[in-house]
């Protein structure tokens, strides 16, 4: 006899089968089915759960192990919350309610997996592949088109990007003056997203992870519905984060933690000066070297509106850069805003960083991350010796995502306590073009592309086997316990992201 059930959620355009029925669940959920047969359900040729008909099922009844998958024990397998999360990433309802709605198109590139021949895999063709953005040549603003991904092979994961960074670093990637990569051929660009895996030996599918990718026109980028990440390029997130704010802190977080604890190894009490402080990087730089239990923290840069909004994060002083203005006086303000400064983050370079050197104190550090200002900088060699100073580069594209780990697990620790301010705006894909030109214009805002969803996505879910985050690791004597990308049209704001 035929019957009809019912996916509680409900989930809306699932595919269904069975030995003798086969189709997609409803608007209400619905499916049919016969008795004593099973029913398996799935997102293109990826499984989601099989289980024995019924007149109402949930996603936790239709997962692997827990009703009748004789080849799989209990227990194993993605498990119910991230199979929940796989199908909250693809969900395109748009409400809040628990249900989710797949669309007709999601099953194709989210089961079938375009293959490409891995020889160029940009393709004119619109009707191949998937949605992505292409940068033609050097210099080209990206143009929405579609990508044909390479195979999956071993030791590379399939994910569904859900947010990803719109970063300074992609901007000067494509224009073809980047000191370290330059792209002739069409590619997709983007290079860091977070996601929920399609696709992997290593990682369950369903499962949040934030991506790194070193896109060029053999690798596509995390500009696009989907990407192909190299295993070690992936980090698992820990639950309960906001998929967009954890986006929005990947490289510009690490560009801020890393030379502040690490290279420069910030001490409690110590002054702090960020020329750049009012870009995506600088305004984390103010957070985390205010929590990192800095003394005195100083902010610089050229927009005085967007200075005043770096007191509430912890500036206790900033600096506003004047046009014509000379080394001496720009340094003889910084010296009466700050004292003499034992940290420099610079993200300008330039004419303010030979500024920040005469107010150095003794064996201070200073680490450049950026060069808007200019690509030169004279550094007397006296005052150099004579201070003792240690000058240094951080470029986070040559830095390993393990090694950024550390930094990615405090950010990340701060964001689940609500201890990080950062604004962000999201757009969807087919927007990028416009939102690229107001990048190289400096928004007030860290601008996030939302491939598959115009929509705000929900937040990580908490997993009830594990409701905690390790919190961040606070510095001894340390504290206890918006963005504004930069430009590279000259303007003195902030830095490359440290590219």
């Amino acid at each position: 006899m035929l019957r009809e059930g019912r996916l509680v959620g409900p989930v809306v355009g699932l595919r269904y089968q069975t030995p003798t029925c086969s189709g997609f669940t409803d608007g209400e959920g619905r499916f049919e089915y016969r008795d004593d047969e099973v029913v398996t359900f799935s997102v293109g040729a990826v499984p989601v759960g099989t289980a024995p008909g019924a007149e109402r099922l949930t996603v936790a009844d239709i997962v692997g192990g827990v009703h009748g998958d004789p080849g799989r024990p209990a227990g194993t397998g993605p498990g119910p919350a991230n199979i929940a999360r796989f199908l909250q990433a693809l969900d395109r309802s748009g409400t809040s309610d628990g249900s989710i709605t797949l669309r007709s198109g999601t099953h194709e590139p989210a089961g079938d997996r375009l293959a490409g021949s891995g020889h160029g895999p940009v393709r004119p063709d619109p009707q191949e592949g998937i949605p992505a953005a292409i940068v033609d040549a050097p210099g080209a603003e990206p143009r929405l088109g579609t990508v044909v991904l390479p195979s999956r092979t071993p030791g590379s994961t399939l994910v569904a990007v859900v947010a990803a960074p719109l970063n300074p670093l992609d901007l000067v990637i494509a224009s073809g003056t980047f000191h370290s990569a330059r792209h002739e051929a069409p590619y997709v660009p983007g290079s860091e997203c977070v996601g929920v895996v399609l696709d992997s030996d290593r990682y369950p599918i369903g499962s949040w992870v934030y991506a790194e990718c070193h896109a060029s026109p053999a690798t596509p980028g995390t500009f696009a519905t989907q990407v192909l990440v190299a295993d070690e390029d992936l980090l698992p997130l820990p639950d309960g984060l906001d998929p967009v704010l954890t986006a929005a802190v990947g490289n510009s977080g690490t560009a801020a933690f890393m030379p502040l604890i690490e290279n420069a190894a910030l001490r409690p009490g110590e002054t702090v000066l960020v020329l750049g402080a009012t870009g995506a990087v600088g305004k984390l730089a103010i957070q985390v070297a205010r929590r990192s239990g800095a003394g005195h923290v100083v902010g610089v840069a050229r927009d005085r509106a967007a200075l005043d909004h770096l007191l509430p994060l912890g500036a206790d002083a900033v600096v506003e850069l004047r046009t014509g203005e000379s080394v001496e006086e720009l340094a003889a303000r910084l010296l009466a805003a700050s004292g003499p400064v034992d940290v420099v983050l610079d993200g300008v370079y330039g004419l303010p960083l030979e500024a920040a050197l005469q107010v150095c104190a003794p064996r201070a550090r200073v680490v450049n991350i950026g060069n808007p200002a200019g690509a030169t900088a004279q550094v007397p060699a006296g005052l150099l010796r004579g201070k003792q100073l240690t000058l240094s580069g951080f470029a986070g594209l040559h830095t390993p995502l393990r090694d950024k780990q550390p930094a990615l697990t405090w950010l990340w620790s701060a964001l689940a306590r609500d201890e990080l301010q950062v604004e962000v705006r999201t757009f969807p894909l087919e927007e990028l073009p416009t939102m690229w030109r107001e990048q190289a214009g400096s928004p007030h805002a860290k601008c996030v592309v939302l491939p598959g969803n115009a929509d705000r996505p929900r937040s990580v879910p908490i997993r009830p086997e594990q409701t905690t985050v390790t919190p961040a690791p606070v510095l001894p004597g340390s504290a206890p316990a918006c963005d504004r990308p930069a430009s590279f049209a000259g303007s003195p704001d902030a830095g490359e992201s440290a590219a």
